[in-house]
């Protein structure tokens, strides 16, 4: 889960590359389109994946969020406007 990311991640010492690197993985992880190719041959499954998608996706922010404070991370405008 994400809150043991952030505090497994304070025990190494990261630099700004090391920490984009880590934001760029959870923004595109591989569930993600597994989920979209299985809606792609079964659309009865539309609001699960909505729902899990909106779900990580708030996650997500909360870990680009910490990451950007702690590490000055180039911003994402997209995580910080919505």
């Amino acid at each position: 889960d994400f809150d043991t990311l952030i505090e497994s991640l304070e025990y190494y010492q990261l630099d700004s590359k090391l920490a984009s690197v880590i934001i760029a993985r959870l923004l595109y992880p591989s569930f993600v389109f597994d989920c979209l190719e299985e809606n792609y041959y079964s659309s009865n499954q539309n609001l699960k994946i909505n729902y899990n998608i909106e779900k990580e996706t708030l996650k997500i922010k909360k870990v680009y969020w910490y990451y950007k404070k702690k590490y000055q991370i180039r911003p994402i405008l997209w995580l910080d406007n919505n």
